[in-house]
């Protein structure tokens, strides 16, 4: 049976490599490896900073090359978190310049407050030095010519700046685990190059953004055609096209047709009936049951779904989130107290959120 001892001479059993060994380990890990590591001990965080190079080398391990066709089309039509909220989302971007994302017209809305205006040269910076390469807007307003970048690339921009000063003139680099090594002159370089990515990049926003408006009203289109022929098997099958739309794989094979301009035929229907059918009466006979739920304040029952919606509604002095029985969907979010008949309900970071935008003080 092994002791303490043991384990611990196990645990740093990597100090008793050679120090080429142990950099040649090094070498192969990722950026979010060695930053663990570094948290380890002093030891071994006074090593990676006697090594920076390590870090480039991480950098290089995660970079990727040149992306495939599919990993382009993956940016526009695959899932993503909202640039606001963080919740995931299938919305195409909103905007391709900056690469924001929205998940609903509310935070639609707040996608402005991700951008700074720049209107002066920040102390000790100049402005063609630091935002070289950076994706920008310009904009005319009351005091002339004013460019808008993303907030946080800026701020990124900004240290990648104050890094390479500091390694130009031999002082401690204040962010050398977010940067490689680099002096201005290096830098410089580099800017040249995110210029010309930069403008690429912009020609191709542009492009998006004239396709996308063309693109949406004809997918809005095709949906319409495509839920009109799903009513009608509907009718056919005698069931109500809602159930049918409940079954998760038809709504995937209905939200990935209408993603690809695609109708849906009978042969498509075809090869999802009988697996639809035989969702719609499970739920359906399982919702007969679910009804008998009978609400803790009231004597009416409901179903699951119906019962927590009942509460908001009839008995707002309840807090919907006790309830004993909840939907699937509830499970681990929480609604908002101060937002009166209001089923929305959020994680716990996304609940947080809401409440410092809306009920903040």
């Amino acid at each position: 049976m092994s002791t303490n001892s043991d384990l611990r001479s196990t645990f740093f059993v990597f100090n008793e490599f050679p120090l080429d060994v142990g950099l040649a380990i090094l070498s192969h890990c990722s950026p979010f490896d060695l930053v663990q590591l570094a948290a380890t001990a002093k030891s071994t965080r006074g090593l990676l900073f006697k090594n920076e190079h390590l870090f480039d080398d991480a950098r290089y391990n995660v970079a990727r090359g040149r992306c495939p066709p599919t990993a382009y089309a993956l940016f526009i039509f695959g899932e993503s978190p909202c640039s606001i909220c963080s919740k995931p989302t299938h919305h195409i971007p909103s905007d391709f310049h900056f690469r924001f994302r929205a998940c609903s017209k509310n935070c639609q809305g707040k996608l402005r407050s991700l951008l700074t205006v720049d209107r002066s040269r920040p102390s000790g910076l100049h402005i063609p030095d630091w935002r070289s390469g950076l994706p920008l807007v310009a904009e005319e307003d009351a005091y002339g010519l004013i460019y808008m970048v993303e907030r946080r690339a800026a701020q990124r921009a900004m240290d990648e700046h104050e890094d390479a000063l500091a390694v130009t003139y031999g002082h401690p680099r204040p962010h050398g685990f977010m940067f490689r090594r680099r002096n201005i002159e290096e830098l410089q370089l580099e800017y040249a190059k995110r210029i010309n990515d930069t403008a690429k990049l912009a020609a191709n926003a542009r492009q998006l953004k004239q396709w996308a408006t063309s693109y949406l009203d004809e997918r809005l289109l095709i949906r319409h055609r495509n839920l009109h022929f799903l009513k009608m098997v509907a009718g056919v099958e005698n069931v109500r096209l809602s159930r049918m739309l409940e079954y998760p794989v038809l709504q995937k094979v209905f939200c990935a047709f209408n993603r690809d301009l695609a109708l849906i035929t009978y042969s498509v229907w075809i090869e999802h009936r009988t697996e639809t059918l035989t969702f719609i009466a499970s739920r359906h006979k399982g919702g007969k049951t679910r009804k008998d739920i009978p609400c803790p304040y009231c004597a009416r029952s409901f179903t699951v779904d119906g019962l927590s919606v009942h509460v908001v509604a009839k008995h707002q002095d309840i807090d919907p989130d006790t309830l004993a029985v909840k939907p699937a969907s509830m499970d681990g979010k929480l609604h908002c107290r101060d937002c009166p008949r209001s089923t929305r309900v959020y994680t716990e970071q996304a609940l947080a959120d809401h409440r410092r935008d809306k009920h903040s003080t």
